[in-house]
């Protein structure tokens, strides 16, 4: 239960540091003044770029969250087993 609670907090994680590395590419790249139909081409592609950053982010944390966990109820394991 310990991993599937590690995995899921790194995927949701790894959405929102997606979501917001997305938006922030889109506020850099102000739409003030553009003709609507670019303003359409910068957003489907600050979404394409929010989805790829979510994905790499996920890529990266899920794993590092799983080993995480994985080591920490190791040494936990390894305390309980010690005398005292």
């Amino acid at each position: 239960m310990t991993y599937v609670k590690a995995g899921l907090l790194a995927l949701l994680a790894s959405l929102v540091l997606g979501a917001l590395t997305g938006a922030w590419f889109l506020l850099v790249r102000a739409v003030g003044s553009l003709r609507p139909e670019d303003k359409a081409a910068v957003l489907s592609q600050s979404i394409a770029e929010t989805v790829n950053c979510a994905a790499f982010y996920a890529l990266l944390l899920i794993p590092l969250s799983l080993i995480v966990a994985y080591v920490v109820r190791r040494r936990r394991q390894r305390l309980k087993s010690r005398p005292s």
